[in-house]
């Protein structure tokens, strides 16, 4: 059973009993509050979720939040950023070939996700955003931390872990 239906989308917190997206039937709140929070982020995801079907895999997921923040914000997301995701490594070039066989799957299955009316990126982009969630991305997990609930890429934190292999876990607290 997938910890995206008992995690609210919007602050984290594990419940038994969320509401579920109406449109794309993936994401879950705590209630319309939290729905209502979280929708400025959500939607462009929900339609394509809806129109591809299903939700994809959460690096997949993490790519397109990625693209749509940069192509709403441009680079720097707030003033407290310390470092850009373009002065992030993402060792393409050292990844072993069967990694290399999964990232194309990943890109491939990507591109029949991105919706054709967002701003289309070339494969390099894609490759390279790609590449720093492999090489830079963080496990998002539960309060205990031991189930993991997502993944996330957190440019700041990637200095604090600077090894170049994912080796830290990002707990929520209730949310926090």
């Amino acid at each position: 059973c997938s910890l995206a239906e008992r995690i609210c989308h919007s602050c984290f917190r594990r419940q038994d009993k969320l509401q579920r997206c109406g449109q794309c039937k993936f994401s879950h709140y705590c209630d319309r509050t939290c729905q209502r929070a979280g929708w400025a982020e959500h939607k462009q995801e929900c339609a394509a979720i809806k129109n591809y079907g299903k939700a994809p895999n959460e690096n997949i997921r993490l790519v397109a939040r990625i693209m749509w923040r940069l192509d709403k914000d441009g680079g720097v997301v707030s003033d407290t950023q310390l470092t850009t995701l373009d002065q992030l490594e993402d060792h393409i070039e050292d990844m072993a070939e069967d990694e290399l066989k999964e990232f194309k799957v990943d890109i491939h299955n990507f591109l029949d996700y991105w919706p054709r009316n967002s701003k289309q990126h070339t494969s390099d982009v894609i490759s390279h955003i790609f590449g720093l969630i492999n090489c830079n991305g963080f496990t998002v997990s539960d309060q205990r931390g031991l189930q993991a609930v997502g993944v996330g890429l957190f440019p700041n934190l990637c200095l604090v872990n600077h090894d170049c292999w994912p080796n830290c876990t990002v707990i929520l607290n209730h949310g926090k």
